[in-house]
């Protein structure tokens, strides 16, 4: 194979990659509406359970970023 094929073939790999990093992307999801959640200490909040009344989240959307302070937790059970 020429060096132009090579060269050609390895292009065509990390297109492929990129693309799939770009799917598996945190901040693509923001574009569908979701919200990344991360408390005081920039840990993530998955859970209800992680938050307390008063604690300050940081929230990030698609477009921008704010912080919020929790008025009230209601913790519920899946399937609820």
């Amino acid at each position: 194979q020429s060096l132009l094929q090579n060269i050609e073939k390895n292009k065509a790999v990390l297109a492929g990659q990129a693309e799939t990093l770009e799917a598996l992307s945190p901040l693509r999801t923001l574009t569908r509406g979701y919200a990344i959640v991360t408390d005081e200490n920039r840990q993530r909040v998955q859970s209800v359970s992680q938050i307390k009344m008063g604690s300050q989240l940081h929230v990030q959307l698609k477009d921008g970023s704010l912080e919020t302070l929790v008025k009230s937790v209601d913790c519920k059970t899946m399937g609820e």
